[in-house]
């Protein structure tokens, strides 16, 4: 926490953000909407004033209608009302975040079930892509088909659960023939980078390897790809130029996951 706070803000902000009075009743208000992992030299705030946290918890009230961001390490104890030895309606929030960067490192790793049942809950995954997942979830050998399928379920999982908008960026940087992800194709959208053409196209096709677009298709998706790196370069870099301040003035290069098509 900053150095001049020595009480825990957390219960303080979230109890004036519900309808409840005490933290253990106001706490049984909220529901974990999303986790996001930011990228190198991006960072942000806790509710209880710690910064900087890279490693996000975005939950809401859905009576008071209040949104906020908890870090990783405040969720778990927000969960158990912070009472350590209770039994907490967050207690899957860690191995959530455990399974999502094992994705990170490692596109082609394996969810655990909590993150797959959160991504069907969140309507990223169908009902019956949960199935198939909880059903191959041990094996280590997988046909091409089976593991071509997993591949593209983690891909939805990463850029609609867990990558921010920049990460995807430099995602995408770092390999042109890559893919953009929701989350950047409509900021790119929005932005004017993409026509209503555009974005239909790339949201229909985002997820697909390479090898199953068609050659037309696939220098669409490039020339796109292209077109977002470009354009959106300043928006996107202008944090990590703030983080070689820290790094002895010599720029660190990004090293995000390779997401090979």
């Amino acid at each position: 926490m900053s150095g001049s706070i020595t009480r825990w803000q957390l219960p303080i902000e979230i109890v004036k953000r519900s309808v409840a009075s005490t933290w253990k009743q106001a706490v049984s208000e909220w529901n974990l909407t999303s986790v996001e992992f930011l990228a190198p030299g991006e960072s942000t705030s806790c509710l209880c004033t710690h910064t900087p946290i890279r490693e996000l918890c975005h939950i809401y009230n859905p009576v008071t209608q209040q949104r906020v961001i908890v870090g990783n390490v405040c969720i778990e104890r927000f969960g158990k009302g912070g009472d350590e030895s209770s039994e907490g309606a967050f207690d899957s929030v860690s191995k959530i975040m455990r399974a999502a960067k094992k994705i990170l490192a490692d596109p082609e790793a394996s969810a655990n079930k909590e993150l797959i049942v959160f991504a069907k809950e969140k309507g990223v995954i169908r009902r019956q892509d949960a199935a198939f997942y909880q059903d191959i979830w041990r094996k280590r050998a997988l046909s091409d088909k089976q593991l071509a399928y997993k591949r593209s379920l983690n891909l939805k999982i990463l850029y609609q659960c867990i990558y921010s908008v920049k990460q995807a960026y430099h995602v995408l940087s770092s390999n042109l023939e890559g893919t953009a992800g929701p989350k950047l194709i409509n900021k790119a959208y929005l932005r004017g980078v993409l026509t209503s053409k555009d974005k239909s196209f790339y949201d229909k096709v985002w997820a697909k390897r390479n090898t199953w677009l068609t050659p037309r298709q696939l220098k669409y998706k490039k020339g796109l790809n292209k077109r977002i790196v470009t354009k959106m370069e300043r928006e996107f870099t202008s944090v990590s130029q703030e983080e070689t301040k820290s790094n002895g003035n010599k720029k660190r290069r990004l090293n995000p996951p390779q997401v090979n098509f």
